[in-house]
């Protein structure tokens, strides 16, 4: 659609009409060109288009108790480093496991690794989360989490890295609906 033709949107002149992908022309009935009528077309329009999107992979570890003080000195995904080894993480029982996974998760997303996949992660309560850019897709699922500390100290849970997409995939309904 080139500029002319967009500068008549709105212009209190005509309908406004939709096409499919093959070109056939079906009515949406009662729609003015005005403003109300732009803002009706846009919102068919949306409701109508194909929805593809990329999902992030993400992984979790879960901290489940500190039996002394420790400290983390490696996490791993899929054996890269995800986290500065020159600045080892320590942790203290007298503090709760939340202080931990919020540890975990800033020393995630303030490191870049030198090769495969950016995290980025958060925490809530006493869970580090964690996802890489959606456009790596399924590509990083099954991808295994190591935490490693120096004394051993620290029990936890990890949930290696899982439900990364592509964009390719077409979501054809939502809800009963056809939006594609």
């Amino acid at each position: 659609m080139n500029a002319s033709v967009l500068s008549q949107l709105g212009n209190k002149r005509g309908l406004l009409y939709a096409t499919n992908d093959a070109g056939t022309t079906f009515f949406i009935t009662g729609t003015t060109n005005n403003s109300a009528g732009v803002s009706t077309i846009k919102t068919h329009a949306l409701t109508r288009a194909g929805v593809a999107y990329a999902i992030s992979a993400e992984g979790s570890y879960t901290f489940t108790a500190i039996g002394g003080a420790d400290t983390i000195t490696d996490f791993t995904i899929n054996g890269i480093t995800q986290i500065d080894i020159t600045a080892p993480i320590a942790v203290d029982p007298a503090n709760p496991l939340s202080d931990a996974a919020r540890d975990l998760a800033n020393a995630i997303t303030a490191y870049t690794p030198a090769s495969g996949a950016k995290y980025m992660a958060f925490s809530i309560g006493d869970v580090t989360y964690f996802y890489a850019q959606g456009s790596y897709g399924s590509s990083l699922n099954g991808h295994t989490v190591l935490l490693t500390q120096s004394v051993g100290n620290i029990t936890g849970t990890a949930a290696d890295v899982d439900g990364g997409s592509y964009g390719s995939e077409d979501i054809s309904s939502i809800n009963g609906a056809d939006i594609g």
